[in-house]
């Protein structure tokens, strides 16, 4: 009979998750000559916001923070729902879209809002705009006249808020556009 993996753990599954997470992250990231010998070959794809992503990703892992995304149909209730559990009403919601790009709701010290953008700049790190959640509302809604114009320019927003959240911020929210 084959042998199954068996974890004796979650603390063992983590680390393997972290391991393969962090091999993704050095395979598809920058150009890295100093890995040929650990690969037999010399890594890096150029995907550095993605690579960026997904260490990010094993940060928050590592960190314990469990994300939720809220994904449907337009005008479903998603931002509505997150209101709702946050206990008060932050996200733009309304019986007509609102959300115009994926938006992230972590807990830390700032209130503030850091949009980045599909651009890179010179050392090839997403574009980052910072602004207060007001202007952020004012800027990123659902457009009527043009309704994907964010999906081009921009990947995603974080809001930062001041408060302590759900799980002393340990559970963020994540809410998208409507499918």
């Amino acid at each position: 009979m084959a042998e199954k993996n068996n974890y004796n753990s979650a603390a063992d599954l983590k680390k393997k998750m972290s391991e393969g997470m962090e091999r993704c992250a050095e395979l598809i990231g920058p150009v890295d000559e100093s890995k040929k010998g650990k690969y037999g070959f010399v890594p890096g794809m150029e995907l550095n916001v993605q690579s960026d992503a997904i260490r990010r990703q094993l940060e928050d892992m590592n960190e314990g923070v469990f994300s939720v995304m809220f994904t449907g149909v337009f005008s479903s209730g998603k931002s509505t729902l997150i209101n709702a559990m946050l206990g008060k009403e932050l996200l733009q919601a309304s019986v007509k879209p609102e959300t115009a790009i994926i938006t992230k709701l972590v807990f830390q010290k700032n209130e503030r809002v850091v949009v980045v953008k599909k651009e890179l700049d010179k050392d090839k790190k997403p574009v980052k705009a910072i602004m207060t959640l007001q202007k952020f509302f004012e800027e990123f809604r659902v457009s009527q006249d043009d309704p994907e114009k964010f999906i081009k320019t921009v990947d995603h927003a974080v809001i930062e808020l001041s408060d302590k959240g759900i799980a002393d911020g340990m559970v963020q929210f994540v809410d998208s556009p409507g499918t």
